[in-house]
């Protein structure tokens, strides 16, 4: 049985479980306490020494960043309706899994951070950092955006907690956003709500909170 390490605060940690819970994958929870700094314990070190949350164990087996955790939680249960065996298919959305971990998460992180873990915290955003984050956000959203021109979406290929970020020019991006809620109410919305209450930004124009979902093949209509 998979054993998961998360707090549901945390978007990567809502994404894997949202992930699982779409696959059918079962596992026991260990939480955690993300602000307490549970993640920096030598025990969790022992599971995940890069000192991030999630990560999993199945019995001997350990297994941190969340992408991979999602694609070896589908094919654990053999949810081919999510993530499926087409070595095309599956290509394409491996692919944009180590894009958005390598391109995508940091830009929108920008923005996690400023609209959302600063007012936390106590803090203001900070708007010169916004505005520097705004060419390579949109340059990045382009890409997403003009990807999907005619396409619908995989179910399984991002699930993702966007942070108040401006998406009125990129309607097929926040048409994405918006289509991951037909796929229901997931275990990680219950276990965050208190405390994605308390996170929640103002709405301020087109700037919104969405779980992302997105890739390119499997036909999942918008």
């Amino acid at each position: 049985m998979i054993k998961l390490y998360y707090d549901p605060i945390t978007v990567n940690c809502r994404k894997v479980l949202a992930g699982f819970d779409l696959a059918g994958v079962e596992f026991d929870s260990v939480k955690m306490d993300y602000f307490g700094g549970d993640h920096k314990q030598p025990d969790y070190l022992a599971v995940n020494p890069n000192a991030a949350i999630p990560a999993l164990t199945d019995g001997d087996f350990v297994l941190w960043e969340s992408n991979a955790m999602l694609q070896y939680g589908a094919d654990l249960v053999g949810a081919a309706d999510v993530y499926p065996t087409d070595v095309r298919t599956r290509a394409d959305i491996n692919r944009w899994h180590l894009w958005e971990a390598s391109a995508w998460f940091p830009s929108c992180y920008v923005y996690l951070v400023e609209n959302l873990v600063k007012p936390f915290l106590g803090n203001q955003p900070d708007a010169a950092v916004l505005e520097g984050e705004q060419a390579r956000f949109d340059a990045l959203a382009s890409i997403f955006d003009g990807r999907h021109r005619g396409r619908g979406s995989h179910a399984f290929a991002r699930l993702h907690q966007l942070a108040a970020r401006p998406l009125s020019g990129y309607p097929r991006v926040d048409g994405t956003c918006r289509g991951v809620a037909v796929l229901g109410e997931y275990r990680c919305r219950a276990a965050a709500r208190a405390r994605r209450a308390v996170l929640r930004p103002r709405k301020v124009e087109s700037h919104e909170v969405h779980l992302v979902q997105f890739d390119a093949l499997a036909p999942l209509a918008r």
